[in-house]
């Protein structure tokens, strides 16, 4: 059979049930297959999370997060795939409800993997949130990316935040940051 180019290889990925990608992704991840040359990673991930949105189908999901974390590995820019992830799980808890202890839509690893990601303390941040535009731009930078990460809770049903105040909190000054 001719080698497939990585655009065709791609596109038939995509033809696939999600559990043959998520098996692939797996084989790659244990060195027991070979990519061609130039793989679009992003390509494959952003493919697999169009066919979870056609029908919050959880398989696809799974594909997609499969995905993103293997980017989140390879790229310098890991952590907005890492959101990427994250938004997806929180859009399908929206769609299908939490679940606790699903790999996919137990909230409380959502919540959890914002609070791991944190750098700053809440005091801090509170200090800092008024006067923000005096801040070196490092400074600015995190307080950002907070911002950006506490994005990935918006449109959620409201009702999820009451068994985290702290996170309630965080939500609260979220339109002040950067």
């Amino acid at each position: 059979m001719e080698k497939l180019n990585g655009i065709q290889f791609l596109n038939n990925l995509l033809a696939q049930e999600p559990s043959k990608i998520i098996d692939w992704i797996r084989n790659i991840r244990e060195k027991r297959e070979v990519l061609p040359q130039n793989f679009n990673w992003l390509g494959l991930a952003e493919g697999c999370l169009s066919r979870t949105y056609e029908d919050n189908n959880l398989l696809w999901a799974r594909a997609a997060i499969d995905t993103y974390y293997l980017l989140a590995g390879i790229e310098s820019n890991g952590d907005d795939y890492l959101l990427s992830i994250m938004r997806l799980r929180v859009y399908l808890i929206n769609k299908l409800g939490a679940v606790d202890n699903d790999p996919i839509l137990d909230f409380r690893q959502v919540v959890n993997r914002f609070f791991e990601k944190l750098t700053i303390p809440f005091s801090e941040v509170q200090k800092k949130v008024d006067i923000w535009t005096k801040l070196d731009i490092e400074q600015i930078k995190e307080l950002r990316k907070i911002k950006n990460q506490l994005a990935i809770f918006n449109g959620l049903d409201t009702s999820l935040l009451n068994p985290y105040p702290e996170l309630t909190e965080w939500m609260l000054i979220k339109d002040k940051l950067p």
